[in-house]
């Protein structure tokens, strides 16, 4: 995936080229969760992969990264995770550059 330069779920952003804010508070909320509940696994797994890639492609996790950490560590199914809509064609989802350019 990474020598084929294909894009990689759960990092980059179209508006942030640092760290997605909204990722920094979730990775920090991945983290107490799994602290909190005596299963860092997915947490320390996610900082892993955020590591390498960072090291690796030079891009920032997105607030989409840690969710799926955060959802899994509360116990929510995956079937209730939030859709990825971004690649349909009717689909406007009002993201950080519309709100920043008034769209």
């Amino acid at each position: 995936m990474l020598a084929d330069k294909k894009k990689i779920a759960g990092f980059g952003h179209r508006v942030y080229r640092t760290e997605d804010p909204r990722a920094t508070h979730l990775r920090k909320m991945s983290e107490a969760l799994g602290q909190s509940s005596k299963n860092p696994k997915w947490f320390e797994m996610s900082r892993k992969i955020e590591q390498y890639i960072l090291a690796e492609k030079k891009l920032n996790a997105n607030v989409d990264f840690y969710s799926a950490s955060t959802y899994t560590t509360l116990g929510i199914d995956i079937d209730l995770f939030t859709a990825d809509l971004r690649g349909q064609p009717h689909c406007r989802l009002g993201g950080a550059r519309d709100r920043a350019t008034g769209r």
